[in-house]
């Protein structure tokens, strides 16, 4: 019995010491006679390039990648036991193709079909994750001009304005004359609580839950409902956020070793999107009783839900659902588009807020500027509230903000694929390769940007001569046919908050020391850090 026994054991071992040198004996026979040899690191079966990356980290492995090899190569990322190479891309004109504005582009995919994304309902919907072409397209066209609306980003200015107040509530009844604060951790809340409303149009409470956290006495709103659907709309987006990166990982891996955590998002992505069915429903019916009481619904509603109602889902018969060149605009389609803009919202957002304060602590001389400027577009009545035409006319603002994200990028590395076979940098590709931007790289390459260590706003001034001229040198919202489509409103928002916030105060780190420290999964996040505010 004990000699069957192993023998079986024998037998297994051989078996798998056999699949296993099949196994890498075609990995790297594919490997070595692949038809376009792009310069890159040797990869190793399952795991690809992954272990290079380990003692270094992600980011600067793929930065040594760039010393090393130019600014064309490969890497390899394992995904199912098959590993599949990236093509990075760190030149303007490598990028002409990737990002076409034609309709005829082979380049219409940030990335291909996944299971991952199909999983957790992205695969075929929205716009954002969504690898089905004629799906996006379609989706493209409902939520764009919704986007772009002028009613809803002149809204932007307004909510936003309101979302500070509504902060500064908060620190006036924790502070006396200065305000000690962990600025990134309030960040994420600010945003959260404005990506909400301005995609719901109703509170989320989480900067107050915050200070609620920090304050044992004074619990603001903490016993009344929607303050406790609140607590659980954010656990579900924050556990959205990280199921994005959790849904990457291989069928095999998520369905066996980590299947709690698959069911656990895949749970609370069901709670989230059950929630946001019925706000759905509910303002369908708040919209329809307003304009049967002759109330003006295009002046009263302005988030993207109710836009999205009021133009494809209410009409003459109230509720009836309307079409677009045969698609149903159900309302399961109108959730996963509202869901995606939490995605581009709330988490580039509060990054990039955070290190533009950073580098207003950092660098004083621009941040008086900014009050100057400031001062003079409010003609020094800074008790009052911003106006859309503040916004327009705040051109250093944007100027700042600029710079801030070409020197901490919240989207370092932009992705994107074909749907056919394409050539670049003189190379063929076959369809479903994935190209990855490298726009980090690009924007410290001084061909492009003269002294791209120096924090200077002014290059982005109009008339200078410091700021390339380079197409697709710069592209904070990427570009082509799958450009971001909420950056004029994502501008808008980042813009109000620093006007707002300097209006009134002044602020500066509470560690004179303090350096940026900055983590990397699929793009920039901005570690925590202690700022001090006064009252100018």
């Amino acid at each position: 019995m004990s000699l069957v026994t192993s023998l079986s054991i024998i037998e297994l071992f051989l078996l798998t010491f056999v699949s296993l040198t099949l196994y890498t004996a075609h990995f790297y026979f594919r490997y070595f006679t692949r038809k376009s040899k792009v310069p890159g690191p040797v990869p190793l079966p399952i795991f690809g390039t992954l272990l290079y990356s380990y003692k270094v980290g992600t980011f600067n492995f793929i930065r040594d990648c760039y010393e090393k090899y130019g600014p064309i190569f490969e890497i390899y990322v394992g995904d199912n036991l098959i590993t599949h190479r990236e093509i990075y891309l760190s030149k303007p004109e490598l990028l002409e193709k990737i990002f076409s504005n034609s309709t005829k582009s082979n380049f219409t995919l940030r990335n291909p079909s996944h299971d991952g994304m199909d999983e957790l309902g992205f695969g075929k919907n929205g716009m954002v994750m969504n690898s089905d072409v004629a799906s996006w397209k379609k989706n493209r066209m409902l939520s764009v001009p919704l986007l772009m609306n002028p009613g809803f980003l002149k809204n932007q200015v307004y909510v936003t304005q309101e979302m500070f107040k509504e902060m500064e509530i908060c620190w006036k009844s924790l502070y006396d004359d200065k305000i000690l604060l962990e600025f990134t951790s309030l960040m994420q809340r600010f945003s959260l609580d404005l990506v909400i409303a301005s995609t719901l149009g109703k509170p989320s409470y989480a900067v107050k839950s915050l200070y609620n956290s920090l304050d044992g006495t004074n619990k603001q709103d903490e016993n009344s409902s929607a303050y406790k659907s609140s607590q659980d709309l954010i656990r579900q987006v924050h556990s959205f956020f990280k199921s994005i990166l959790f849904f990457e990982q291989p069928a095999w891996l998520r369905h066996t070793l980590l299947l709690y955590y698959n069911n656990y998002y895949l749970n609370e992505m069901k709670s989230l999107n059950n929630s946001i069915e019925n706000d759905i429903k509910i303002r369908r019916e708040e919209i329809i009783m307003d304009i049967k009481n002759g109330i003006n619904v295009q002046e009263k509603w302005r988030d993207i839900m109710s836009l999205f109602l009021l133009k494809y889902s209410i009409t003459e018969n109230q509720g009836k659902t309307s079409q677009i060149q045969d698609f149903d605009v159900t309302d399961d389609v109108i959730r996963s588009n509202l869901t995606e803009v939490f995605i581009g919202g709330a988490d580039t957002t509060a990054n990039s807020l955070s290190f533009t304060i950073y580098y207003l602590c950092k660098y004083p001389h621009v941040k008086k500027r900014l009050f100057d400027d400031i001062d003079v577009i409010l003609s020094s009545n800074t008790s009052r509230d911003v106006t859309f035409e503040d916004i327009e006319k705040f051109e250093y603002g944007e100027a700042v903000i600029k710079e801030v994200n070409r020197m901490t990028p919240v989207a370092p590395v932009i992705d994107r694929s074909n749907v056919a076979e394409d050539e670049i940098g003189g190379y063929s590709f076959e369809a479903g390769t994935r190209f990855n931007a490298f726009m980090a790289q690009i924007y410290k390459n001084p061909e492009y940007f003269k002294d791209p260590e120096e924090f200077n706003p002014d290059r982005f001034m109009k008339g200078s001569e410091n700021v390339s001229h380079k197409y697709n040198s710069y592209l904070p919202f990427g570009s082509g046919l799958r450009v971001c489509p909420g950056r004029h409103g994502a501008m808008i928002v980042m813009k109000t908050f620093l006007m707002c916030f300097l209006k009134t105060y002044d602020v500066e780190f509470f560690d004179k020391n303090q350096k940026l420290n900055v983590s990397f999964d699929v793009g920039f996040h901005c570690d925590e850090y202690k700022i001090a505010i006064t009252r100018r």
